[in-house]
């Protein structure tokens, strides 16, 4: 991870992560099984209402299967949702199907890795 990420653990199953740059700061609350694994991505995120209206409410992406490809476990079934005061409001449901990588050179993997500050997660 870079300088600008920070890991605060909550309890056994929970940690909260908080990403700094250009002067601004975002928190998530990550949620892991009793193996480690991601289950769920909670964060605060502006939703757009319509109208040039945005509500900050939590979004979070659930993750319900890993699955593997070339040899690496991956989240392969999860959703995106909104966390509202009336209810989940679920929009898109995500199965991976198949993960290929483009072969890279060692400069070109340095840099895609520099540039994915997300990549760690």
């Amino acid at each position: 991870m870079g300088n600008n990420v920070s890991l605060e653990s909550i309890d056994a199953n929970s940690a909260r992560v908080t990403l700094k740059d250009m002067g601004k700061s975002v928190t998530a609350t990550i949620y892991f099984d009793d193996e480690g694994k991601v289950t769920n991505f909670i964060v605060p995120r502006y939703r757009d209402m319509g109208n040039d209206k945005f509500e900050l409410e939590n979004w979070s992406t659930p993750i319900r299967e890993y699955g593997e490809f070339e040899k690496l476990n991956f989240p392969i079934k999860g959703a995106g949702v909104w966390n509202l005061k009336e209810g989940y409001l679920e929009y898109i449901d995500v199965t991976v199907t198949d993960l290929k990588y483009p072969q890279m050179s060692l400069i070109e993997e340095s840099k895609a890795i520099f540039w994915s500050p997300f990549l760690y997660f």
